[in-house]
């Protein structure tokens, strides 16, 4: 059959390929042409990567997801595999096998090397000038002074990280056999800041309550400690019974600079003989006066027997 149009515009009338693939597409089919066999006649206007933007006219192709599309009626934003619009030309191929294992590569090269962290020096006497650089630490053996370097002197001692001996006391009268002690004591041990933060001031840092299993029992010892120390300051720490509005110490527990516990503070803590008793259902807080500079991981530990 001989096909009455011609698909070219005449010359000086520009290329319409809207009208062109309508008049071809007319003919194919009045000729008996299925659909598909429509497809593979043609001519493709290869349109590269589908784009939303794009007005599309029958015979356009495109790609879209790694398979290829034919335009069979003009439009505009609507997306291949919508088959109003799209017939498939091709599919994505199935994904090859893994290629060889390449090459190794060539080293890198070597990281900077860290800061140098502080450095602990010890000896009888003052340290002498020469010894260590800014931030470095020095432990005097016969006094217990501990020196830190700034801007090249070591200046005064920091801390004195040992208390005055005491007097030997007199030696005391054999007194009479006392009654059955009470129970053992018990300990408690909390941590009030956790180890990556810095002590803070103020009331309630921690707050618990008696159990009845220490009803009528005495706190006697009150000790803190730091997993990291404090370079300026002491901490200080007050036992509070909330639920009596009484603090269950005379004397604050402390820690020392440069030192993690208080177990080894010069000024030891001292409980309140008139207030440190418990009952059951009593509400104690935590409560911490001076934080320190730097301190950090604050934990106590109580004693009532």
């Amino acid at each position: 059959m001989t096909l009455l149009r011609s698909y070219t515009n005449k010359p000086g009338t520009g290329y319409d390929p809207l009208k062109t693939s309508i008049l071809y597409a007319e003919d194919m089919l009045l000729i008996g042409l299925t659909l598909d066999q429509l497809l593979a006649s043609m001519i493709l206007h290869w349109r590269g990567a589908w784009s939303g933007a794009t007005a599309y006219v029958f015979g356009d192709a495109v790609s879209d997801n790694g398979s290829t599309w034919i335009c069979i009626l003009a439009h505009t934003n609507h997306e291949p595999a919508n088959p109003t619009y799209w017939a498939q030309l091709a599919s994505k191929g199935d994904t090859g096998a893994t290629g060889a294992t390449g090459a190794t590569g060539t080293a890198g090269t070597n990281g900077t090397n860290g800061t140098n962290g502080a450095t602990w020096y010890s000896g009888s006497g003052a340290p002498s000038s020469g010894t260590g650089v800014n931030g470095d630490f020095f432990y005097r053996t016969d006094t217990s002074d501990v020196y830190k370097k700034v801007s090249g002197s070591w200046g005064s001692p920091i801390a004195n990280i040992k208390g005055a001996t005491g007097a030997t006391g007199a030696t005391g009268a054999t007194g009479a056999t006392g009654a059955t002690g009470a129970a053992a004591p018990r300990e408690m041990e909390f941590k009030v800041f956790d180890d990556d933060t810095l002590l803070t001031t103020g009331n309630n840092k921690l707050q618990f309550c008696i159990p009845s299993s220490l009803n009528g029992m005495k706190l006697t010892s009150a000790k803190a400690f730091v997993t990291t120390y404090s370079t300026s300051g002491l901490p200080t720490i007050m036992v509070r019974n909330v639920t009596n509005a009484q603090n269950m110490l005379s004397t604050a527990i402390t820690i020392d600079v440069v030192e993690l516990t208080s177990y080894t503070a010069a000024t030891a803590e001292v409980c309140n003989n008139s207030t440190n008793t418990v009952a059951t259902g009593n509400i104690i807080a935590i409560d911490v006066s001076t934080a320190g500079s730097g301190a950090k991981g604050l934990g106590v530990i109580l004693t009532f027997t």
